[in-house]
């Protein structure tokens, strides 16, 4: 999987001189988000409202296509998961946790919406789906959960926030985005989908 994110970057790194020359037209950012993610399921038995706290990191491409419009993309590393929790057996009032610490690759797709600038700040907000593949899948104790959690998992996002311009080409990301799972990502016949809260620090190229 490291691969798979190495080559992605470089796909990414590559792709860009092919769209336009004007630099204000494409930009890259590097992003670093904490995570607050949980699980959510439709077992009655299942308590799933438990979240888990964690780091994505990785890099955001907008192509835009007027002043205030883009298309945006890009590739993270996102660290996610939760915790349910359910009891041992019918006869037993114990309640067992168990906590999911997976991790994705993220290629995200969706629209960017940007105001004009005002006083180097320009407010922005976004929407879109993610498609996300996995890397890893483990318990608290570093077990595996491979045979559990399905290898591909899809949710849709939106967000907003703040860029602050440094000088003409450069600027700080301030902002958040909540994603909201579409697809089961377990293997048994109880329906998952794992949501998640990030707020995005980044530095725009």
């Amino acid at each position: 999987m490291k691969k798979i994110f190495l080559i992605a970057i470089l796909s990414f790194l590559l792709f860009k001189p092919s769209f336009s020359q004007n630099k204000d037209d494409n930009r890259f950012s590097l992003v670093v988000s904490p995570v607050v993610s949980w699980m959510r399921t439709d077992n009655p038995t299942i308590d799933g409202t438990s979240a888990i706290t964690g780091i994505n990191f990785g890099v955001i491409y907008d192509k835009f296509f007027g002043d205030n419009y883009a298309i945006s993309t890009g590739v993270s590393i996102v660290n996610t998961g939760g915790k349910l929790k359910h009891f041992a057996n019918e006869s037993s009032a114990a309640q067992i946790v168990d906590t999911y610490k997976l991790r994705y690759l993220e290629i995200p797709i969706g629209l960017k919406l940007r105001s004009a600038d005002f006083r180097q700040i320009n407010i922005y907000a976004d929407l879109g789906v993610a498609p996300q593949f996995k890397m890893k899948a483990v318990d608290k104790k570093n077990n595996s959960w491979k045979n559990d959690i399905r290898h591909v998992d899809l949710s849709y996002y939106f967000g907003g926030g703040i860029e602050y311009s440094l000088n003409s080409k450069n600027a700080l990301l301030l902002g958040a985005r909540f994603n909201n799972g579409l697809l089961d990502i377990t293997k048994v016949k109880d329906r998952t989908i794992l949501n998640r809260l990030s707020f995005n620090l980044g530095f725009i190229f």
